[in-house]
């Protein structure tokens, strides 16, 4: 009885707030700015609700192959973590092209290795909010439910010694989403994504080839996979950072008619703040990742052979199979 009353709470819950989004409007007092994406519908709700069920069901299925008489010389908790390491690696590897096939669609010229400050702030935050496709907001939905769906089958997933970290990782990223959807920071969002996406089609690609016992190809893709890292998530994502919590303020104060997002900048401060700070938080969590890269790189080059070993830079503290 307990799970069926929590299941209808959290029923009316997303009732509740469809129809808050359905009546936003009225809740606008007239000559305030209406801070909410006004783009965001009723159906973006259901389209992330069965995101998550479709998420559950899936991860279900995948780690269910572990019971099967597949690689039967291969201990149960290996073939797990190789099923779980290829539903992983076949959603990053499909939300990575979505990722970019949108980002390539979109009229809007970001290129962080040319642009200047001037030049990317105004990509990114203008207009504000962004006109989004009906495949982009597919997009951020799904993505969106996914996030969600990964907190909830966190049980599902083999414990790791960083899982503090991982789940911080995930509330942060999952915060971020859902601020930058509900109020059209979309853009961000979607660059964000796509920098950590990548990334994770090499981890986990070199995970499931270990577990596979390739042990060459395992070796390709974690240098691969520490190339990106270091070019994504510790050179990139910080342009975008510092975009967005220092360049932006010029427009506050040289531009304030820039669009509308510059101009009611005090409505917006708590949530610009908030952004940042998570934000940050999420590259520190990128920067402590390094280090086990790096203590990892350091051991294969002293011939420990730690990454042919385990085949996960976060597998320190982990009992091995």
């Amino acid at each position: 009885m307990g799970g069926q009353g929590g299941v209808l709470r959290g029923v009316v819950f997303f009732e509740a707030l469809a129809d808050q989004i359905g009546q936003y409007d009225k809740f606008v007092e007239e000559g305030q700015p209406k801070l909410f994406n006004p783009q965001i519908e009723v159906s973006d709700i259901y389209t992330i609700l069965l995101s998550v069920v479709v998420l559950v069901a899936l991860k279900s299925m995948f780690l269910s192959f572990a019971d099967y008489r597949l690689f039967p010389s291969m201990k149960r908790s290996v073939k797990k973590k190789l099923f779980e390491n290829l539903f992983y690696t076949m959603f990053y590897v499909i939300s990575s092209v979505f990722g970019l096939l949108i980002i390539s669609r979109e009229k809007w010229d970001l290129h962080p290795f040319t642009n200047s400050d001037v030049s990317m702030v105004k990509a990114l935050f203008d207009p504000a909010p962004p006109p989004m496709s009906n495949l982009f907001k597919a997009y951020y939905a799904t993505q969106t439910g996914y996030y969600l769906g990964l907190l909830v089958t966190l049980f599902m997933d083999t414990r790791r010694s960083d899982h503090t970290q991982y789940v911080m990782h995930h509330g942060i990223t999952l915060s971020l989403m859902a601020i930058s959807f509900s109020f059209g920071i979309v853009r961000i969002g979607l660059v964000i994504l796509i920098l950590h996406d990548i990334c994770d089609v090499f981890l986990h690609a070199a995970k499931t080839i270990h577990y596979c016992r390739v042990e060459s190809g395992s070796m390709v893709f974690f240098v691969l996979f520490s190339a990106a890292f270091v070019l994504l998530r510790l050179v990139i994502f910080p342009r975008v950072v510092i975009c967005v919590g220092a360049e932006v303020l010029r427009y506050v104060l040289e531009e304030p008619d820039l669009n509308n997002w510059v101009a009611y900048f005090d409505y917006y401060l708590p949530l610009w703040a908030c952004s940042v700070a998570l934000l940050i938080g999420l590259y520190l969590i990128n920067c402590f990742w390094m280090s086990l890269i790096s203590r990892l790189i350091y051991r294969e080059l002293a011939g420990s052979g730690k990454v042919a070993k385990d085949g996960d830079i976060r597998s320190d503290s982990e009992d091995e199979d």
